[in-house]
């Protein structure tokens, strides 16, 4: 699979998720972070890859996933500033990546 069917499963994924799809339609690359996403969007947005697309995702790389959507465990922390600035082209190649091994 190339990059670029990579990216369009996962802005499939990230529009099966969305309310507000501004940011996919609107803007090419957004920050991860602006998604505002909690961890169970994450987890859809990560089940959405594997049974859509057969993008063979490790199940261990939730954690790498949720770091950059920028979502804390810690409610405290969650509130925070974002630190992720992975864009979502960032994620397609993040995907690539394991995909490859």
């Amino acid at each position: 699979m190339d990059k670029d069917e990579v990216r369009q499963h996962v802005d499939d994924a990230l529009g099966k998720i969305l309310v507000d799809k501004t940011l996919i339609q609107e803007d090419g690359d957004p920050q991860l972070t602006e998604f505002m996403l909690e961890k169970d969007d994450v987890v859809d947005f990560l089940d959405a890859l594997r049974s859509d697309s057969n993008i063979p995702l490790p199940k261990d790389s939730l954690n790498e996933f949720l770091e950059a959507f920028g979502v804390q465990e810690n409610v405290e922390e969650y509130h925070a500033e974002p630190q992720s600035t992975l864009t979502a082209e960032g994620l397609v190649e993040l995907i690539v990546k394991k995909i490859k091994g």
